[in-house]
């Protein structure tokens, strides 16, 4: 697919087909159907809340890691320390 010019019109996507599309990229490329789909979800939901740094414009990027280093998402439950970082490096072993 060749490259967008910089102005280029932007296209709107529906948030779940995204997610639907960015999953089966990422289980194209060997991850887990549920890995897939909770970092698909993420990566839009950035885009969503406004901080495009951090979502679906880096799926070419965790893609050729994948391919290419054999790079894997590592899932883990969230810790919910709202900012207190003592709870947080003390959660993680790191205090």
């Amino acid at each position: 697919m060749p490259a967008r010019s910089a102005d280029a019109a932007p296209v709107a996507i529906e948030a779940q087909r995204l997610v639907s599309a960015v999953a089966d990229i990422f289980k194209a490329v060997g991850i887990a159907a549920e890995d897939a789909q909770v970092v698909a979800a993420d990566l839009v939901a950035a885009d969503l809340e406004g901080i495009a740094s951090h979502g679906v414009m880096l799926l070419p990027m965790y893609v050729e890691r994948i391919v290419k280093e054999g790079y894997r998402f590592l899932m883990c439950a969230p810790v919910r320390s709202y900012g207190n970082l003592d709870k947080a490096r003390e959660a993680t072993g790191l205090a």
